[in-house]
């Protein structure tokens, strides 16, 4: 999926953006004149002629298209290397523009993948619910870019990079020619005997009970303190593990659309 950075001109980058809204697009440029306080004709020259956009009307339609910082300072860029007049203030821009290209390049140059997970990698992936998140997030289309990471996940696209290149270099991830990111070909498994295993699923605990603020319709939360039979606990415990494997079948045919977390308790309280 392009992005901002992908584009030598802001005008293809937003008829792209446009397209590829719901519906086509339809009623954005309605929604952009809005924002930037202009009739809905002057944005279609925009798109179709020689009217440029200024940089106010370019920052209130950057908000309506929610760029991250660094994307809108891009933006910002391409509209005004096409609004300037000299060879030598084209040339400029050319260079700033060049220049950040390199910079979001310097991320895929530095991945050395490693063969193997240290001690040192397990602790850091396990470190932070962010290193999972992000890992398995850039199997959805939507997600496989850093400015798209930063958005979803509403953090800064430094703390977005910073774990992208952790992940890249241990192989779990790994950036295309065409500058998206996918899963990696090394695999990472969690046994019952290593001592990350309290941190992970701490992390994990930890997000779903913040998930309990949002109170959002599809999400699901149980407790229920429970006095059952020897017996019983392992027919409880045979139910559960039968349906984490059935949902597991469930997951590997689903595609890859939004992410979840899924977790358990069942244990004795004493």
């Amino acid at each position: 999926m392009k992005t901002v950075f992908d584009y030598e001109d802001y005008k293809h980058y937003l008829k792209d953006w446009i397209a590829n809204q719901p519906k086509g697009g339809r009623g954005i440029k309605s929604t952009f004149a809005e924002a930037a306080r202009c009739q809905t004709a002057f944005i279609s020259q925009v798109l179709h002629g020689k009217a440029h956009l200024n940089l106010d009307q370019a920052q209130a339609m950057s908000q309506v298209m929610s760029h991250s910082s660094e994307s809108f300072h891009f933006f910002i860029l391409l509209i005004q290397l096409k609004r300037a007049g000299t060879p030598k203030l084209r040339d400029y821009f050319s260079e700033q523009i060049q220049f950040i290209r390199e910079e979001r390049l310097m991320i895929k140059n530095r991945i050395r993948v490693k063969q193997a997970f240290s001690q040192e990698d397990q602790a850091t992936y396990y470190s932070n619910w962010l290193y999972a998140a992000v890992h398995i997030a850039v199997t959805c289309r939507a997600l496989q870019t850093i400015d798209a990471l930063a958005k979803y996940f509403r953090l800064p696209v430094k703390k977005i990079t910073r774990t992208v290149e952790f992940l890249a270099s241990v192989g779990l991830i790994k950036a295309t020619n065409q500058g998206s990111l996918q899963i990696g070909e090394a695999r990472i498994h969690l046994g019952g005997d290593s001592p990350f295993v309290s941190k992970n699923h701490s992390n994990w605990r930890l997000r779903a009970l913040q998930s309990l603020e949002r109170e959002r319709t599809p999400e699901l939360h149980y407790s229920s303190v429970i006095t059952v039979s020897r017996a019983d606990v392992r027919r409880i415990k045979d139910l559960l593990i039968d349906s984490v494997e059935k949902t597991n079948g469930l997951v590997a045919a689903s595609p890859e659309e939004e992410l979840w977390c899924l977790a358990l308790d069942f244990f004795e309280v004493d």
